[in-house]
């Protein structure tokens, strides 16, 4: 089925495995934000870090049981101060 501008929508079976990329300066700042919003059963490791030094980058795996907890969790890291960008 194709959404606005020609982009398909993407079917996704829940319950699933989602990764995010979490991107922001303190990774210490930014492991206790991802802990306060998944409380329990995520993998957090460290993906990258900037050439100097400023930035760095977490994937978080985590289970997800549907769309709403999905979004959620998105919206709720990318408003915590500690979070530059979630992807």
């Amino acid at each position: 089925m194709n959404g606005k501008n020609g982009h398909q929508k993407v079917s996704i079976d829940y319950p699933c495995r989602w990764v995010y990329k979490v991107i922001g300066a303190d990774e210490a700042k930014m492991r206790a934000a991802i802990a306060a919003v998944i409380p329990g059963g995520c993998e957090i490791t460290t993906s990258r870090s900037s050439a100097g030094g400023k930035y760095v980058s977490l994937t978080v795996t985590v289970q997800v049981e549907d769309e709403v907890s999905r979004i959620s969790i998105y919206e709720a890291l990318r408003k915590d101060l500690s979070v530059k960008m979630v992807l």
